[in-house]
């Protein structure tokens, strides 16, 4: 099961339009390519931490962010955040 979170849900209706159906993003999902695989990881201090799936789809031109623990779309990138940002350069074009 997948859930779209209200930061997905809000950046996915101003950067790539309408609102985002369910069927949809998992459609995307299934149709991206992972640039990273979440993991879990400890930090300097022993704590575990969460690193979240990177997917990006050539079709929408977007990278997703994605919580494969809790099943949770966390956030949708477009090339001109990725400029803002200076982010993605390597994935977006």
């Amino acid at each position: 099961m997948i859930t779209l979170s209200q930061h997905f849900r809000d950046n996915w209706r101003t950067r790539v339009g309408g609102e985002p159906d369910k069927d949809a993003v998992i459609q995307a999902v299934l149709d991206s390519v992972v640039v990273q695989k979440g993991r879990f990881y400890f930090d300097m201090a022993g704590n575990r931490r969460n690193l979240l799936t990177i997917l990006w789809n050539a079709d929408l031109n977007v990278v997703m962010t994605a919580d494969h623990v809790t099943g949770t779309m966390v956030s949708v990138l477009t090339p001109p955040v990725c400029d803002k940002w200076r982010v993605c350069d390597a994935i977006v074009g």
